[in-house]
C-alpha cells in the first residue's frame, strides 16, 4: 500500500512507494486531461518532508526526461 504525503483533488498527489517518492499531477490541454508522473529526488523529497516547500510548488517544473511512463497512482 501506498503513503499519501500531500494531495490536491483534480490536481496532485504526492506519495510514496517502498522507498521512492513520486508526484502525479493533472495538467489541462485544450479538452484533454494529462497526468503526469515524476519520481521525486533526495533533494525534492528533503524540501517537502521538511517542510521547506508544498509538493503543490514543484507541479509543472520538471523537464520531460523526469516523466514516468506510463504515470502511476498511489494504490489505497
Amino acid at each position: 500500500m501506498d503513503i499519501v504525503i500531500e494531495e490536491e483533488q483534480w490536481s496532485y498527489v504526492c506519495f510514496e512507494r517502498g522507498e521512492e517518492i513520486f508526484l502525479t499531477y493533472l495538467v489541462q490541454t485544450g479538452p484533454a486531461m494529462v497526468d503526469y508522473t515524476v519520481k521525486l529526488n533526495t533533494n525534492e523529497i528533503a524540501s517537502i518532508k521538511s517542510g521547506m516547500y508544498k509538493a503543490k510548488s514543484l507541479v509543472g517544473s520538471f523537464d520531460s526526461s523526469r516523466f514516468v511512463k506510463p504515470a502511476i497512482w498511489p494504490q489505497k
